[in-house]
C-alpha cells in the first residue's frame, strides 16, 4: 500500500507534492509538541549546515548533468511495471 501511495505521490504536480509535504510539517509539529513556526526554524537551521549545504550542491551538479544529457537519465520505476 505505502509502495502505491509513494507512486501515486510522484506523479501529481509539484503544487501538490508542496502541499503535502506542508501537512507532513504539520503532522511532525503536533507530533514532537511543536508548532509548525518551530519547526521551520529548525529546518532552516538544518538547511543551512555545511554538511547538508554540500549535499544540496551535489545533488544540484547531479540534476545539472541529468538535464543535460536527458537520453541518460534512467526511470528507477521502469522495472516496476
Amino acid at each position: 500500500m505505502v509502495h502505491q501511495l509513494e507512486q501515486e505521490i510522484a506523479s501529481l504536480p509539484i503544487e501538490d507534492k508542496l502541499w503535502f509535504i506542508s501537512i507532513d510539517q504539520q503532522i511532525r509539529a503536533v507530533a514532537l509538541g511543536k508548532s509548525p513556526s518551530e519547526i521551520e526554524v529548525e529546518l532552516t537551521e538544518m538547511a543551512n549546515e555545511p554538511d547538508i549545504q554540500r549535499k544540496l550542491a551535489t545533488i544540484k551538479l547531479e540534476f545539472e548533468a541529468a538535464n543535460a544529457y536527458p537520453s541518460r537519465m534512467v526511470n528507477p520505476y521502469a522495472s516496476l511495471g
